[in-house]
């Protein structure tokens, strides 16, 4: 569960869907929640995979994008951001608490919409 303070729209979670199979989490992102939707939404684990798709690029022990850097450590990551000469170190674990800490610092959105694009293989 996702604290509802926590999500603003344009956030992607795994929220349940109704599938033929029956109800799926699926990568969601919010245009309309509300207290009820954001209790059963759950945090989508930060991953090295989803970081690429989201323009970061591993540069030696750490990935950047934009300024940021993040450095992975076991399952959770660290966000470094050099504000006014004060490095800070925030540790991150989801997709929604990145989205919402480069939103918070930068004005724009993350650009997630690969993680919505279908992986084509090929033979």
């Amino acid at each position: 569960m996702i604290n509802p303070n926590e999500l603003r729209f344009g956030n992607v979670v795994l929220a349940p869907t109704l599938t033929f199979n029956g109800v799926t989490m699926m990568p969601t992102i919010l245009s309309y929640f509300n207290e009820y939707d954001a209790t059963l939404a759950q945090p989508i684990p930060l991953t090295h995979e989803i970081l690429e798709n989201c323009g970061f690029k591993w540069n030696n022990h750490k990935m950047e994008f934009s300024g940021f850097k993040v450095y992975p450590s076991g399952d959770e990551f660290h966000l470094y951001v050099n504000q006014l000469e004060k490095y800070y170190d925030i540790k991150i674990t989801s997709l929604h608490q990145l989205q919402n800490l480069y939103f918070a610092l930068t004005g724009t959105e993350l650009g997630v919409s690969k993680l919505f694009q279908p992986k084509v293989k090929t033979a």
